[in-house]
Parts: structure tokens; C-alpha cells; sequence
């Protein structure tokens, strides 16, 4: 039976290129996300891969929990849940309203709550493995991080507060933190970084890595890949 993974956050950006990274080392794939993931499945399906796409909002319980129900009528476990989902509001004080601050909160912080709580049966079933991504600007405060970079500080803090109390049930909660990548929601953002950021697929390199053999015993980590 090969490996599964759920790539939450899977059809653009970061999370595609782990979703085919991993669809082309053998791993079973899904690919989740708000508008469903067709594009990620049509490029696996381009490329003589397999990636299974499916709907779910992670500001949502019921989108969630439809979710996990997909899950379970077709996998009785789960391997790996990455979780790549996620917008971004950045800017300094003046054009950031609290309201854009708790909206980032509930996308990046809640809606990974949401996600690994919903799915902690199956990832008990496979002694699984939670990634999260984080950024450069949660881990380094600056004018821009108000929004989006405090909700992935917070998200930091969420993943080893989860990698303690999971780890009863042998799952592995880990992060990946990259500088600027070059993604559409960086050149939405932020569109001065993206020519010297770096390629979604090095990031998803080392997801893959960090989901692999070698890296079986760690936990409660955060990875930084180096970059602006």
C-alpha cells in the first residue's frame, strides 16, 4: 500500500509542487482546496501522474468536516497532512484595519486547527506527519508582517503546542519556514520581492525530504530555508 498524503492549500503555489513531488515519488495523493484543485490534478494527469483533487475551505468547519468525510470513504489512514493554504494581507499600520489581522488568524491559525483536528483519527491510524509552512516574515518582525506575518508567528507556536500533545498518539507535527517565494500570492502581496525569490519547488523539496525515512525520529522542529 503506498504512502498517502493530503496536500491542504494543494493546487497552486507551494502546495502543487509538493502535491506532484510526491505524486511522482509514489505517494498517494490528494490535493484539497477552496475552488477544488482541478488545476493540480489536470497538470498531474499532463505529466503521467496521479493527484486526487478535492474541495475544502479551511475558514470553514463544514467544509472541513465534508472533507475529512471525502477522506474516509476512500482512506482508512493518512500519511502526511501538509497544509499550504492560505492568502495574504501585508502592509504598514495605516492600511492594515484589525479586522485584516483576524482574518489572517482564522486562514492561517484556526483554519490549521481546523484541519489536523479534523483529521487526527487517520493520522493516528498511519502514526502520521503534519507540515506546516510558515514565513520569513513571522519569524522576523517588519512594517509589512502586521497581518500576515503575525498569523504565521502564531501558527509557529500552534504547530509545537500540537506536536506535544499529538505526540501521545505518535504524530509528528514539523514546519518549514522559507523566505520569499515566488508564488501568486507573493506577487499579489508583495510583487517588488519576486524576482529575487526563490522557486516554489525548492520549498517542496524539502517538505518531501522532511516527510521521508531520514527524518522519521524529529519533531517539534521548524526548518528555515534560506532566503530574502
Amino acid at each position: 500500500m503506498n504512502a498517502t498524503a493530503l496536500v491542504v492549500g494543494g493546487n497552486r503555489g507551494i502546495g502543487r509542487e509538493v502535491s506532484l513531488l510526491l505524486a511522482r515519488a509514489g505517494w498517494d495523493v490528494s490535493a484539497a482546496s477552496a475552488t477544488g484543485a482541478r488545476e493540480v490534478a489536470d497538470a498531474a494527469r499532463a505529466a503521467g501522474l496521479r493527484v486526487t483533487p478535492a474541495a475544502a475551505d479551511v475558514r470553514d468547519d463544514r467544509s472541513v468536516q465534508r472533507l475529512r468525510g471525502w477522506w474516509d470513504a476512500r482512506c482508512t489512514g493518512l500519511d502526511a497532512l501538509v497544509v499550504t493554504a492560505g492568502t495574504a494581507i501585508t502592509g504598514p499600520m495605516d492600511a492594515i484595519r484589525p479586522a485584516d489581522i483576524m482574518a489572517m488568524m482564522d486562514e492561517h491559525v484556526a483554519g490549521a486547527y481546523r484541519t489536523v483536528r479534523a483529521f487526527r483519527e487517520p493520522l493516528a491510524r498511519r502514526r502520521g506527519h503534519v507540515v506546516f509552512v510558515l514565513s520569513r516574515m513571522g519569524r522576523r518582525p517588519g512594517r509589512y508582517g502586521l497581518a500576515y506575518g503575525t498569523a504565521k508567528a502564531a501558527l509557529a507556536h500552534l504547530a509545537g503546542c500540537l506536536a506535544e500533545e499529538l505526540a501521545d498518539a505518535a504524530i509528528r507535527v514539523n514546519c518549514v519556514c522559507p523566505g520569499s517565494v515566488d508564488t501568486d500570492m507573493l506577487r499579489a502581496a508583495l510583487p517588488e520581492r519576486a524576482a529575487s525569490a526563490m522557486p516554489p519547488d525548492a520549498v517542496a523539496d524539502v517538505i518531501a525530504e522532511l516527510l521521508g525515512p531520514r527524518f522519521r525520529h524529529v519533531n517539534a522542529a521548524v526548518i528555515d530555508i534560506p532566503g530574502r
